[in-house]
């Protein structure tokens, strides 16, 4: 088990090295625990943006923090008045990103779902959510975009799969 080594200037939410003894984990093949990141809340789902360079976790209070790779660094926490009031958990994160867009800032956007029956579009630079879309019947758990990003279906807990025209924001039901 290797330790990551950090500097203190490092600006980190809270890194720690692994303190489990060896035999608490059973790992097979060749896979690591660099280190821990300990978010203070309990994480709800995790995602690597398509570059690599940055991952996002969804945590169980309703916010999203952004980090940097290499480092750890924690770059970006995201949480509007919305997501303030209701404090429930973020259930999925997609990196939104249409292949041959010529618009750098939309790969910058990151899609998030929430309990609350919020889906949020977050332009995390900013810290700016740019689009909501509510449904309090749905309470969506997940969303998944088609190659294109033209299409996004939102499943959750009314057992039905909504799909969502990106481009013109027409509204699609599939029973």
């Amino acid at each position: 088990m290797k330790n990551t080594k950090l500097n203190e200037n490092d600006s980190l939410l809270s890194f720690k090295p692994d303190e489990h003894s060896p035999d608490h984990y059973l790992v097979q093949g060749d896979i690591e625990i660099a280190g821990i990141i300990d978010c203070e809340n309990p994480i709800h789902c995790c995602k690597f943006h398509p570059n690599g360079e940055l991952f996002s976790v969804g945590l169980s209070d309703g916010s999203i923090k952004l980090f940097k790779k290499q480092n750890c660094q924690l770059l970006y926490s995201l949480i509007d008045d919305d997501i303030r009031q209701k404090r429930l958990p973020v259930t999925s994160i997609r990196f939104f990103n249409r292949p041959n867009d010529l618009n750098q800032d939309h790969y910058k956007i990151l899609v998030a779902t929430y309990v609350s029956g919020f889906i949020k579009y977050w332009h995390y630079p900013t810290k700016s959510c740019i689009f909501t879309i509510f449904d309090k019947e749905l309470m969506p758990l997940s969303i998944a975009f088609n190659n294109s990003f033209t299409r996004m279906a939102a499943s959750g807990y009314d057992c039905k799969i909504k799909v969502f025209d990106v481009g013109i924001d027409l509204f699609l039901k599939i029973k």
